[in-house]
């Protein structure tokens, strides 16, 4: 996903990618968004079926 991609997704959701990735979910949804597209330049990867709040084991990446 990319920096628009992300600006549509609802804090939640934006919360939800920020712990996956380790960072400090608490922070205003724009640091967070922009710490992610710094950590992904290319688009911060997706994940599906997943049980823990990362893209861990029985994880499928989109």
């Amino acid at each position: 996903m990319d920096y628009d991609a992300l600006k549509k997704l609802s804090r939640s959701e934006i919360q939800k990618l920020a712990k996956r990735e380790r960072i400090k979910a608490n922070s205003k949804t724009q640091e967070i968004i922009v710490q992610l597209v710094e950590m992904y330049p290319e688009g911060v990867p997706r994940c599906v079926n997943v049980v823990e709040t990362w893209c861990g084991p029985g994880a499928e990446w989109l």
